[in-house]
């Protein structure tokens, strides 16, 4: 794929026979530029360590605060599960024979 660039001066919106839009019995409607040339435009893919590093760190923190906050409800879940298992062993169960 190749970027084109040329300096141009809208003309109209044109409409035209596509087989995406002949299934729904419609024409396409395309944007119609007049330009006298176009020049191919190089699209070098500049990459630049500090931001790639940068974009690394601030996706490592955040997966540090995910894992933190899961370990840290999963620790409270756990407490209260052992709690409610001491308090179950410690009290009789309920006597509900004077109830009828």
């Amino acid at each position: 794929m190749r970027v084109v660039a040329a300096d141009a001066l809208f003309f109209k919106v044109w409409n035209y026979r596509s087989s995406y839009t002949s299934k729904f019995g419609q024409l396409q409607p395309a944007p119609l530029f007049v330009a006298t040339t176009a020049r191919i435009v190089s699209t070098n893919a500049a990459s630049n360590w500090v931001t790639s590093g940068l974009v690394l760190v601030a996706f490592a923190l955040g997966l540090a605060v995910v894992v933190t906050i899961a370990w840290v409800y999963g620790r409270d879940d756990r407490a209260a599960k052992t709690s409610s298992n001491r308090r179950a062993e410690s009290s009789p169960p309920p006597d509900f024979s004077r109830l009828t």
